[in-house]
């Protein structure tokens, strides 16, 4: 056994793609320990090595699973994956406790975790579907690893129109989740049943859309015909009164363009919150993107209860070196008094929305700041240069493909 985990660690090291090093942690917001082998290669070595193992016991199979996970490498948690799934017509109702150990003591990243549950524990369940329940029991416990892998492992099933009512008690118990890799994987979930059960999924959403998170509701009407999908986010722009926290305020997001008796309050409030910015700046930018035929820029205001406490924008570029990035968030600013409220998730949000209404699947922002954005599901991609001659760090947010 030992023999055959070096082999494949010194195959693993010898096929190191230097690209694929440098970027691979910018698909996490946690540390992940990584060779920096590209995907294809990493499931070529997996197939290799499986011809040489693929005649010793599912046991000693496992064993082998067992010490790739202990690794903690990325690379070899999918080759464990791999080896695991190559074995799924001899699964029994005992390796679920073997599953079910993997995910709570080794799984540490959200690829390890859709990898491991999308096939392995996925194929068990559908073989085994009284083990659903323990899948409920993991969407309430105290790893985010194993909420996330409570839905992620009945995305095949979904998409196959199994399980459903077992999908809503999952998203259900999910539903409030503060978590963005769980609410990700919930809506994800949403989205595969929807390619059997569009209508009942719809009407799940619309019926919890008012708490349910927004980056899980959008994650569910993905795949929804344009119709259902402007019906649902129609409804949630009507929305005036929104929970934050655990108190309601009458909140609402302002568009400039879409709401222009607002242009000269959004020139001074933003001209108020940003004095280094020149004024003649957002005075010229606000009052032209008004009548503007592309849809950006953007600029939206926060009101509560009729006074305006916060602002954002969404443009083109933020005065950045990354050209061929967009559109960027930008200007963010909350009213030091009303802050710790998570207001700024309010502008965010409305940015999200029109992000993808405009057909772009990323949204990009520069910044200074550290440990904030992440928060809201912003991962870091770099540093970004000013004319000005100092630089910000660069984080990037994927809006619409759920396939992590």
């Amino acid at each position: 056994m030992k023999v055959i985990l070096e082999q494949i660690q010194l195959e693993l090291k010898n096929s190191v793609d230097e690209k694929t090093q440098n970027t691979a942690q910018n698909f996490f917001k946690e540390e992940i320990k990584a060779y920096g082998v590209k995907i294809p290669i990493v499931n070529k070595i997996s197939k290799d090595f499986f011809l040489k193992i693929k005649d010793n016991s599912k046991t000693e199979i496992f064993a082998l699973c067992e010490e790739l996970w202990k690794s903690g490498f990325l690379e070899e948690s999918f080759i464990a994956c791999n080896w695991t799934y190559s074995l799924h017509k001899q699964y029994e109702e005992n390796d679920f406790k073997t599953f079910e150990r993997w995910v709570q003591s080794y799984v540490n990243n959200w690829a390890s975790c859709d990898t491991l549950c999308n096939h392995t524990i996925g194929e068990f369940v559908e073989m085994y579907p009284g083990y659903i329940s323990r899948l409920k029991e993991w969407a309430t416990s105290g790893n985010r690893w194993m909420r996330r892998a409570s839905a992620v492992t009945l995305i095949i099933p979904a998409r196959k129109g199994l399980f459903l009512n077992d999908i809503f008690q999952i998203a259900t118990t999910l539903l409030h989740d503060k978590d963005d890799l769980v609410q990700k994987g919930y809506g994800w979930m949403l989205k595969a049943a929807s390619e059997a059960h569009q209508k009942e999924v719809f009407d799940f959403v619309v019926k919890h859309k008012a708490t349910m998170s927004r980056t899980a509701l959008r994650y569910a009407i993905e795949k929804m015909p344009q119709e259902m999908r402007a019906e649902a986010m129609k409804k949630l722009k009507t929305e005036n009164r929104k929970a934050i926290g655990s108190h309601q305020c009458a909140l609402r997001v302002v568009s400039v363009r879409e709401n222009p008796e607002y242009k000269d309050i959004a020139i001074r409030y933003f001209q108020k919150s940003w004095p280094t910015v020149l004024p003649v700046i957002y005075e010229n930018c606000i009052s032209h993107s008004i009548r503007a035929i592309n849809p950006l820029p953007q600029w939206y205001l926060l009101e509560k209860e009729g006074t305006v406490i916060g602002c954002a924008g969404l443009v083109t570029n933020d005065f950045i070196s990354r050209m061929d990035l967009y559109p960027w968030f930008c200007a963010l600013y909350i009213d030091e008094k009303q802050r710790g409220n998570n207001y700024a998730s309010l502008l965010m949000d409305k940015a999200k929305e029109d992000t993808v209404g405009m057909g772009f699947k990323y949204m990009y922002l520069s910044t200074n700041l550290v440990s904030y954005y992440e928060k809201y599901g912003f991962h870091y991609i770099g540093q970004g240069y000013h004319p000005w001659g100092e630089e910000s760090r660069i984080y990037e947010i994927k809006l619409e493909t759920a396939n992590y």
